[in-house]
């Protein structure tokens, strides 16, 4: 079933709350973007222009959609799409808390949990997601994306009842209509834990280089530090009962070292990783220290 016309709120204009509006305003829905401070005024003064990097045809194109830097408690959609970073989740949920709309999707990389979440904006409130895009926000704001490969990231999400809902209904067709590979999963807790292991080991491993996904992949000390940390973090998801999801992750703890560190050293050489892995980690390292310390502070007793 094609759903139009739907009202949808995108709080967050980065790379990926930009992509998210550009696509869902492509696909005929009406889209509301909340922004702040220069991000705001650049999507006021100029819009919402994007270029999708197919490799072919690319076009400027420039996405219908209104913006916002207040949210009305009474300005209710059909779903609002919360995209923030980690470390900007709780200033988000103050700032839609008293909103009157039930679906919100959370598009934000976690290790938490949701019950904080749950408290601020009621319980059933809440879909889990994680993103399929990545890009940059040019110097004149123009946002350049990318869908991710599908077997790699698709977007994601799940109630966290681990439930099929309604909802969830809608949103895969609103996806399979735009032609978005996503995944519908019952845990997503355990998903987004276990991507945040993984987002953690290969941040540190772009820090530990001090360049770039594709330079990391020919260092061979950061490539035994990255396999070492990977098969450690997910040791410590086990041990407090966390499932490494999805199950293809679980070649990492069961694999040999040089199996491991082949996979690893042919994903930080694919030119597709300075979008999703380099760019992400170099711009957030205030959201890669906070997930770190998140995850210590969840696993330090493992082991004692």
């Amino acid at each position: 079933m094609a759903y139009k016309d739907l009202r949808i709120l995108v709080f967050g204009a980065g790379v990926v709350g930009s992509a998210y509006a550009a696509i869902l305003s492509e696909a005929g829905h009406d889209v509301t973007v909340f922004a702040r401070g220069d991000r705001y005024n650049q999507l006021k003064e100029n819009g919402l222009f994007y270029v999708y990097e197919s490799g072919f045809n690319q076009q400027l194109d420039n996405a219908d959609i209104k913006v916002i830097n207040e949210l009305e408690d009474n300005d209710i959609y059909d779903f609002i799409f919360l995209i923030v970073r980690f470390d900007q989740i709780d200033q988000a949920l103050e700032d839609i808390k008293n909103n009157k709309s039930l679906n919100i999707v959370t598009m934000v990389n976690t290790i938490k949990g949701y019950q904080s979440w749950q408290k601020v904006l009621g319980d059933d409130h809440i879909i889990p997601a994680f993103s399929g895009y990545g890009g940059v926000i040019d110097s004149n704001g123009v946002l350049h994306y990318r869908l991710a490969p599908s077997f790699l990231q698709p977007t994601t999400f799940g109630e966290i009842s681990g439930k099929k809902t309604r909802r969830l209904k809608i949103l895969s067709d609103i996806f399979f209509d735009m032609r978005i590979p996503f995944a519908v999963c019952n845990n997503m807790d355990a998903w987004q834990k276990t991507y945040a292991a993984m987002n953690i080991a290969m941040a540190n491993a772009i820090y530990l280089d001090g360049g770039t996904a594709m330079t990391a992949s020919k260092n061979k000390v950061v490539m035994d530090s990255l396999v070492t940390e990977l098969k450690s973090n997910f040791k410590a998801l086990k041990a407090i009962g966390v499932p490494i999801l999805p199950k293809k992750y679980d070649i990492i703890m069961s694999a040999p070292v040089p199996i491991v560190k082949l996979i690893m050293k042919d994903l930080f050489a694919d030119p597709l990783a300075e979008i999703f892995i380099t760019d992400h980690v170099l711009n957030a390292r205030s959201e890669m220290e906070a997930l770190r310390h998140e995850f210590f502070r969840q696993t330090k007793n493992v082991g004692d």
